[in-house]
């Protein structure tokens, strides 16, 4: 078994193919949901995608295998994709870095709590309430 291969994961999603039956697709599901670079799809987990409109598990099953091409998968954390991507924070980033996950917990669990909304919706609103505090 050979060694994989690595990408840019900020490369824009167009510049790989998924495959001829399923790439056109792909790519215009994925820009109409605003997924645009590698390091934006890994994030996502497979159930998210499977809630977009028109995708299916094939499309999906596409997805997953070019990743695993270069040692990605689906659901990647953001310092999952930073270790990869060979970004290593100072002490100072990585104490802030913990401050932002245990807000982004807390915001998630209140939504769970208070607005009884379900686990992975209440992520994804704790994710993009604090990407617009990050600024």
């Amino acid at each position: 078994m050979g060694t994989k291969k690595t990408m840019d994961i900020e490369q824009h999603i167009s510049t790989y193919d998924f495959g001829s039956n399923y790439d056109v697709r792909i790519q215009r599901i994925l820009r109409d949901n605003r997924i645009f670079t590698i390091r934006e799809l890994c994030q996502r987990s497979r159930r998210n995608l499977l809630g977009l409109r028109d995708f299916g598990n094939n499309s999906i099953d596409k997805i997953e295998a070019l990743l695993r091409k270069y040692n990605l998968n689906l659901g990647m954390s953001c310092e999952e994709l930073d270790e990869y991507a060979g970004i290593r924070l100072s002490k100072q980033e990585e104490a802030e870095a913990a401050i932002w996950e245990l807000r982004r917990y807390e915001i998630a669990k209140d939504l769970c709590v208070f607005r009884n909304e379900p686990a992975y919706i209440a992520v994804e609103e704790a994710d993009k309430l604090i990407k617009l505090l990050k600024g």
